[in-house]
């Protein structure tokens, strides 16, 4: 057997990046979007995904709180960032979700799970009792009109390297010793009993009524025991190649307090939520932590201003900008080594600009 090489800090970089430039760096106010120290936020960006040359990629999402959540799980393709899948995922409390992208074919791509929890669609049956689906190619080929064709070619083959963006949609305000034992809340259907939800068609269905899905600071209908994302979701990928025994992790990137006013719920198929539906903030409005502005420490609270950045995509620019990108790396073509590293930079705002 051979055994995994668990590369995690020399041979493969994975970094995040925005589209934009540098920044001077500022300390985060409390309540202001935020990258997190801890791993945990209402956004997970992976930095990348590949089924080529052999890998596969598996993550996991772990919601970490006692209150039912809902996500948006979207994979977008490396050169243009347009988006290959989506669809919603609601977990339970302390609950995780494990998907992997494999190839398909000879040129495509497909995400598959064994994970119960309930998502919406419901993904078709692959095989041994998973589901599936394909990648699609619809995202920047023209042959949608909801999305133009983006000029970056037309080839299927498009999908099979990428990354993943999570955003948080809503969270329950029912705690889990709260959640009834029957009935048709979301929290009582997508709860487990031995290892399966109660009913993922009626989570599913949800999404299908446009009563439901008018957002504010609670939901509507039957979402309406939801209130804006909180900071529990927590996840991990990695890289692995089976045949060659490789294994490379992919640590996500956290956002913090994304959007902590209004709840952001949206049909599985469509453009929302995206980075552009968080909170236009890191506006220093009557913060209640220590800021520097300009370089020179604020007094508490610091006085209302005009917002530092004009727009959420903004926001997560600015959080993510770097100057410069520092790692080892190794430089073979020596006579004692032929090692190479790869860089990958993602740049998880670029179609919002371009």
């Amino acid at each position: 057997m051979k055994l995994l090489k668990n590369t995690r800090k020399k041979v493969v970089t994975l970094a995040v990046a925005s589209a934009l430039g540098g920044v001077a760096m500022m300390s985060a106010p409390a309540h202001a979007m935020n990258v997190a120290q801890d791993g945990k936020g209402e956004v997970l960006l992976f930095p990348y995904y590949t089924v080529k040359n052999g890998f596969d990629t598996i993550f996991s999402v772990v919601n970490t709180s006692d209150r039912t959540t809902l996500f948006k799980i979207r994979f977008r393709e490396a050169k243009n960032s347009r988006e290959v899948r989506d669809f919603n995922v609601a977990l339970s409390p302390h609950d995780v979700w494990t998907g992997g992208v494999t190839i398909s074919g000879a040129d495509g791509a497909l995400v598959r799970t064994f994970d119960k929890s309930c998502t919406s669609p419901i993904l078709p049956a692959g095989p041994n009792g998973s589901g599936q689906v394909e990648f699609t190619s619809i995202g920047y080929d023209g042959s949608d009109a909801q999305f133009a064709y983006d000029n970056g070619g037309r080839n299927l083959s498009r999908v099979q390297e990428g990354y993943v963006e999570i955003i948080e949609m809503a969270w329950s305000t029912i705690p889990e010793a709260a959640i009834p034992a029957a009935g048709t809340s979301i929290e009582t259907v997508t709860q487990h009993v031995a290892g399966v939800p109660r009913s993922c068609a009626t989570f599913d269905a949800a999404f299908l009524d446009p009563a439901n899905l008018v957002n504010g600071p609670t939901g509507s209908g039957v979402f309406s025991t939801f209130t804006a994302p909180a900071n529990v979701l927590v996840g991990n990928a990695t890289l692995i190649n089976i045949a060659s025994g490789q294994a490379y992790d992919a640590t996500p990137t956290a956002i913090q307090a994304f959007q902590n006013s209004n709840t952001i719920i949206f049909p599985p198929g469509g453009t929302g939520p995206s980075l552009a539906d968080g909170e236009d903030s890191l506006t220093p409005a009557a913060v209640t932590a220590n800021m520097l502005i300009d370089g020179v420490p604020q007094p508490l609270p610091v006085a209302p201003r005009a917002p530092l950045v004009a727009t959420s995509v903004d926001a997560v620019s600015t959080l993510l900008m770097a100057n410069s990108l520092i790692n080892e790396y190794a430089s073979g073509g020596t006579e004692t080594s032929g090692a190479r590293t790869d860089a990958v930079v993602t740049f998880p705002t670029k179609h919002h600009y371009t």
